[in-house]
């Protein structure tokens, strides 16, 4: 799931100042970005634990991979 963070603009800043707005947006999309990947994360594997062992086999996991292949996808 990828969503575009948008923010108000203000008046345009010159120089340094606008070089310094523009790192501290990308810092705040990438630190908001990782809080919901990690939020998605583990509501994912609260998901998976919460499913019987039969229908976790119809899916291909075994109770005890859930976590593991969970993260290892999230990576990529």
């Amino acid at each position: 799931m990828s969503q575009i963070l948008t923010f108000p603009h203000s008046a345009p800043a010159s120089g340094r100042t606008a070089s310094l707005r523009r790192k501290l947006m990308a810092s705040t999309r990438e630190v908001l970005r990782n809080a919901i990947n990690a939020w998605m994360v583990e509501r994912t594997i609260r998901t998976l634990r919460s499913l019987d062992d039969h229908l976790l086999k119809d899916l291909g996991i075994a109770r005890c991979e859930i976590e593991w292949k969970v993260r290892r996808l999230a990576r990529r």
